[in-house]
């Protein structure tokens, strides 16, 4: 799979001193977005609609944002088409050599 796109990503959330919650440094990644509406089921077993996968070559975590473009904002918020992660997936090529990483926003 090639990927010739640019996506900004920000590692989820946590709670600083203050009670804020702050974003990991925007990363630049390189990958392949597909804009398609998926359905699946979370763990709760409630079925929730994805907007788009996105293809990688390294893990991203849920709770995370991704954003199609390179952006420098640093709290992905004020980014608007900034999307959430809401699934992860790790899979291995039919080889077995290789993984293939999607998140579905």
């Amino acid at each position: 799979m090639r990927f010739t796109q640019t996506a900004t990503y920000w590692a989820p959330a946590t709670v600083n001193a203050f009670n804020e919650k702050t974003f990991g440094l925007p990363v630049q990644l390189v990958v392949r977005w597909e804009d398609t509406t998926t359905k699946k089921n979370d763990n709760k077993s409630e079925i929730v609609m994805s907007k788009a996968t996105v293809y990688l070559d390294q893990d991203v975590a849920i709770g995370g944002y991704l954003f199609l473009g390179a952006s420098v904002v640093l709290d992905p918020n004020d980014e608007p088409e900034a999307h959430l992660i809401l699934f992860f997936d790790r899979v291995p090529n039919l080889k077995g050599i290789k993984n293939v990483f999607k998140a579905m926003l």
